[in-house]
């Protein structure tokens, strides 16, 4: 319903294109001009664009060096060019992210200097931010996500407090809902709170310019039953008030319907239909009597309605925004999402594959008043986390409240703030018996905190910028401090200078603080019993970063950016056992009782590497990007076993003393290379224009190298990997209309994560319509 529902949209809109009007030149303001997109300003007869310059007062080339360089604001929280942030920033316009082709915001970050972005299943990826990732290793597949990120829509945080990290799919808007993405490479939890540990992905949405009603549509449609599309109209009412509204709505299929079941009873058993999992049994003669590689209590069909299926979702958002006075705005946003995928489990399944289905509901709103700002926003509904796994399910209730105020004496500025979150989840309206989840029931997480960020500029030319946060959370007794101090030097309009230092932790998560779950794994091998539990007031995780970044602007068709950087990370923590029992509880079953508590492991993450940037527009109708990291990421105090391992170990000492044993292996492994962090990614991105801008060539080439994930289940090679796209559009009907041809993964099927499929070549048919 939701796909006729779109087609029909664009229908409708391709019915009413010769309804629509040239811009009149004359009505446009400075602030107008700005807000135009490159590709906008190359669709203009030449007069115009002469006329749009006088009207900014700049030469034709500055403005469209202006329109290229476009304006951050995450790094340092006022807008500035890239060229002069403070931070290791990159931004990707919405033009850009539409002319290379990208389905979602999660590929999209392929343009990104300093991200790995991995795909999993279709369109379901895993993104890491100069990695640090599978740590520790040799354990659930939980630890491959990364939690030391930060995702925010507008300064609005979306990010899961269950056991951490971003689940994509979740977030409500669609491509069409953005006006840019803003990446900040390093630790910023002093400008953005916890979780900004490796760095920030804020998401900017468009804001509605134009007087006269605006419609978008957009839809791509192609191999293994794929369909994406958005759908936007808006209008600005008068000039004080404007409003925007979007849907968007995708559905993806995998290329098999075939499921990883890990090495299980001394058999590797592969990849296999949904209906040879469910009657795959063995017998145990030590223990006389079958058992099923799956809870007896699990539903396959439940859990895996449909394993073709990689993933979908709809999402449907509104914007209205009052700005009675140029330092007077009021901005609300809200709306829904739902979305199912089939993607790495979150639990501990034989099967390396899981669904999460959610459900949620946000509202945002944005008062800004002369130098003062106040945010807040909540999100509601449901998520089921491990779908139908009994205790993953959980109702989700999160509020945030920010207030900064700026206050200035001459070069001077200063920032003071303070926040407020509460997290809150639970699970029990989902259990069968109020002892069989892992909250049992609900629990939240609390957190204030207040900032200062001051921003101090000398003669132009050099800038000093420091910013600190302390942070207090409900489940610790101490407050801990994020900082970050930068001096900037801009030498002149070419050469920009920085050096950065900075400190960034992690919150407390909900699995880690409360987590009491007995597992009761009758009809499965030993032990017979597992109690999780959770523990507040451990080390949260911590990250020092020192970086040096040289910035150059030799001409104005050419930037170039280099950064150096080297992290300490320290503080993880991990579930692991602590204790088990032959005796007292196992009596009745004859089979181990054992405690797995969460806690720090005492590993330690030393990480240095170097990222590169060269952007060139030889021509206004060709546009070059090539960057790339490498680096190198050493580990201490390495536990190289699996927490089964730990197990078997303890169940020996146990055997062989009085039945009860809470001796740990103590080996360490020391400078162990992280091999899941690949040493070398990055990629190229070409843009041609051609026949009067009317068509499109893009393509770009994403690559990393050969690494490893290791998880309990054992580890998998990685092999390198070179991702290259096309895509071509062709504008129609007066330039209103645009059809493409998209072509993803070109150069063939390998798989990119492990355990997971395959990736192979998708071709898609596009149409596009505005008016």
């Amino acid at each position: 319903m939701n796909k006729l529902l779109h087609i029909l949209l664009l229908l409708f809109i391709a019915i009413f294109l010769h309804a629509q009007d040239k811009k009149n030149i004359a009505q446009f303001t400075k602030d107008d001009v700005l807000e135009l997109t490159y590709d906008e300003l190359l669709e203009m007869p030449f007069e115009d664009v002469i006329e749009l310059a006088e009207i900014v007062g700049v030469s034709l080339e500055d403005l469209i060096e202006m329109l290229l360089n476009k304006d951050v604001v995450s790094a340092s929280k006022k807008i500035e060019t890239n060229f002069e942030a403070p931070l290791s920033t990159s931004v990707i316009s919405y033009d850009e992210i539409v002319s290379s082709g990208a389905r979602s915001i999660e590929e999209a970050l392929r343009l990104v200097p300093g991200l790995i972005v991995r795909e999993k299943t279709n369109g379901n990826f895993d993104i890491h931010i100069r990695g640090n990732d599978n740590l520790p290793a040799h354990h659930l597949f939980v630890y491959s996500e990364n939690s030391i990120s930060l995702v925010m829509i507008d300064g609005r945080p979306v990010y899961n407090y269950v056991h951490g990290g971003t689940f994509w799919e979740t977030l409500p808007i669609g491509l069409a809902d953005i006006d840019r993405i803003e990446v900040i490479r390093g630790p910023s939890s002093a400008l953005y709170g916890p979780n900004a540990v490796s760095g920030v992905v804020n998401i900017i949405t468009k804001r509605q310019t134009e007087e006269k009603l605006s419609v978008t549509g957009n839809v791509q449609a192609g191999a293994q039953k794929t369909v994406i599309s958005d759908f936007s109209v808006g209008k600005k009412i008068n000039k004080y008030l404007s409003f925007r509204a979007t849907s968007n709505f995708e559905t993806l299929n995998r290329n098999t319907d075939k499921l990883y079941v890990h090495r299980f009873n001394k058999k590797e058993w592969g990849y296999l239909t949904k209906q040879q999992l469910d009657t795959l049994r063995t017998f145990s003669p030590l223990e006389n009597e079958w058992f099923n590689v799956f809870d007896p209590h699990d539903d396959i069909n439940a859990m895996y309605p449909s394993p073709i299926l990689a993933r979908q979702r709809f999402g449907a958002n509104g914007y209205l925004v009052y700005r009675p006075k140029k330092d007077v705005c009021f901005d609300l946003k809200g709306g829904y999402q739902y979305s199912q995928v089939l993607s790495t489990t979150m639990g501990d399944n034989p099967t390396s594959y899981a669904g999460r289905v959610s459900n949620t509901q946000y509202a945002d709103f944005v008062a800004m008043v002369k130098g003062l700002k106040v945010q807040t926003n909540i999100l509601s509904g449901w998520q089921d986390i491990v779908r139908c796994d009994t205790g993953f399910k959980v109702d989700i209730l999160n509020l945030n409240t920010n207030l900064e105020y700026d206050i200035n004496y001459g070069n001077l500025n200063l920032k003071p703030g303070f926040a407020f979150q509460l997290a809150g989840y639970n699970d029990l309206p989902y259990l069968r018996r109020a002892d069989q989840g892992f909250l049992n029931g609900e629990k939240s997480l609390w957190t204030t905190a207040i900032s200062l960020r001051a921003d101090y500029l000398i003669r132009e030319k050099i800038r000093l910028i420091g910013a600190i946060r302390g942070e207090g959370y409900n489940t610790h007794n101490k407050m801990y401090l994020s900082y970050q101090s930068v001096l900037s030097y801009k030498l002149n309009n070419v050469h920009h200078f920085r050096i950065v230092a900075s400190k960034a932790n992690r919150s407390p998560f909900l699995l880690d603080s409360y987590a009491d779950f007995l597992w009761n794994r009758d009809g499965r091998p030993m032990p017979g019993y597992i109690q999780y539990n959770g523990q507040k007031n451990i080390d949260l995780l911590t990250m020092r970063t020192i970086e040096i970044g040289y910035r150059i602007k030799p001409v104005k068709n050419v930037q170039a950016d280099i950064e150096f950087f080297v992290s300490k990370t320290k503080n993880f923590g991990a579930l692991y056992p602590d204790s088990l029992n032959l005796n007292g509880f196992s009596n009745a079953s004859g089979r181990p009782y054992v405690s797995m508590l969460f806690g720090n492991i005492g590993l330690e993450s030393e990480q240095s590497g170097v990222t590169y940037n060269l952007s060139w527009i030889p021509d206004k109708n060709i546009v070059l990007r090539f960057f790339g990291t490498y680096q190198q990421t050493s580990l201490q105090n390495v536990i190289s076993f699996s927490p089964d391992s730990a197990i078997v170990y303890m169940f020996s000492a146990a055997m062989s003393g009085s039945g009860y044993s809470t001796h740990f292996p103590d080996e360490r492994d020391q400078n162990i290379n992280n091999v899941s962090t690949p040493e070398f990614y990055g990629g190229i991105v070409a843009e041609f224009k051609l026949f009067n801008q009317k068509l499109t060539l893009a393509s770009n080439l994403y690559a990393y190298s050969k690494h490893e994930l290791q998880t309990k289940y054992g580890q998998q090679q990685i092999d390198e990997k070179f991702v290259l796209n096309l895509n071509g559009s062709y504008k129609l009907l007066n330039n209103k209309a645009k059809v493409s041809l998209n072509i993803r993964n070109l150069l063939g099927k390998k798989r990119e994560f492990a355990y997971m499929d395959e990736i192979g070549r998708l071709f898609l048919l596009g149409l596009s319509i505005t008016l």
